[in-house]
């Protein structure tokens, strides 16, 4: 039996029928498991980084916001996290992060926001490309 005969059988065209939707299936499946976990990862980065700028404000209420922030990066970079304290022109007082970006895309307004990032914001080598981060932006007294 040649193959195009066997195309036209209703076994076949069933079968590859059946194949299809359980593509189609299994990736609308993976596609939501995936989004969900996304999800709930950055809720779970987002709420610690909540309970760490909360612990660094303390710290700052305290003392020098620059021997503050200093005193975070001790095993910082080691642990993903990145701070960087500007002044208000955008000259670097103190951080691991090399640069904020000139123009930022998110309020200074303390709550948790996403941002790409340009690589050469960050020490050398340590993303490519673009990196989606969780920020906390905010202003300080003094």
């Amino acid at each position: 039996m040649k193959f195009h005969h066997l195309l036209q059988t209703t076994a076949v065209r069933l079968a590859l029928r059946y194949v299809a939707l359980y593509a189609l299936v299994l990736g609308l499946g993976l596609g939501a498991l995936m989004l969900t976990s996304v999800w709930l990862t950055d809720e779970q980065r987002g709420e610690h980084l909540e309970q760490d700028y909360a612990a660094l404000l303390r710290e700052i209420e305290n003392g020098n916001a620059a021997a503050a922030v200093s005193q975070q990066l001790e095993g910082a970079l080691a642990a993903g996290r990145f701070y960087l304290l500007v002044t208000p022109n955008g000259e670097k007082l103190a951080g691991n992060l090399l640069r904020w970006p000139p123009e930022p895309e998110i309020p200074l307004d303390g709550e948790v926001h996403k941002l790409w990032l340009d690589e050469d914001a960050f020490p050398t080598g340590l993303y490519q490309g673009e990196p989606h981060l969780l920020v906390i932006a905010t202003a300080l007294p003094g």
